[in-house]
């Protein structure tokens, strides 16, 4: 009982963390996408 809760919690750190790095990407690539954007117009 208490491996299934140890690994129920590390499971859900790990989708957590990947979750944050993907929604850091999404932000970083659409800040690069506006950043090139207004390059390009200049």
């Amino acid at each position: 009982m208490i491996l299934i809760k140890y690994y129920k919690n590390k499971i859900r750190k790990i989708v957590a963390t990947s979750l944050n790095i993907l929604q850091l990407y999404r932000s970083g690539f659409i800040y690069i996408y506006i950043y090139n954007k207004k390059n390009n117009n200049n």
